[in-house]
């Protein structure tokens, strides 16, 4: 798994407020996608540089179930959240009206220590959408993508 440098924003802090409500509103929309795919296309972490298969060598991660192909993956630890950002482009062939990433967060031991979500609307077909996910959680080391859910 990626590890997470650390670092503080007035940006993120400024997020934090926003933070509880858009996760909470996220885990909603996951709760109610009962067809969400599997991780990553087949686990390990998202930050090896092959996690795409051989269709996409560069990407970071490729969620075979809904064509979404994720690069540059980076994360960053402030005082209070844990942000990961990177470019998400819908090569599914069809329209999304809604996609969310979901990333599991770990501490130095390898425990589950939260998630980072980052959810959009209307993301057409060969479209790129450059996320960040935000977690609340700032005791995380390392990070894994844990679920896309696109429909």
């Amino acid at each position: 798994m990626p590890g997470i440098s650390s670092q503080n924003t007035t940006r993120r802090n400024a997020l934090i407020g926003g933070g509880y409500a858009i996760l909470g509103l996220g885990v909603l929309g996951a709760a109610s996608d009962p067809e969400s795919g599997s991780t990553n296309g087949g686990g390990g972490d998202t930050g090896s540089g092959d996690g795409g298969g051989s269709e996409y060598p560069d990407a970071d991660a490729y969620h075979e179930d809904s064509g979404m192909v994720l690069y540059d993956i980076s994360a960053s630890v402030g005082e209070f959240s844990t942000d990961i950002t990177g470019e998400a482009v819908n090569e599914s062939g069809g329209d999304y009206e809604y996609v969310q990433l979901t990333f599991a967060l770990y501490n130095e031991s390898d425990d589950k220590v939260g998630d980072a979500l980052a959810n959009t609307n209307g993301l057409a077909a060969g479209q790129s959408w450059q996320f960040e996910a935000i977690s609340t959680d700032s005791n995380a080391s390392t990070y894994e993508l844990n679920d896309v859910s696109a429909y």
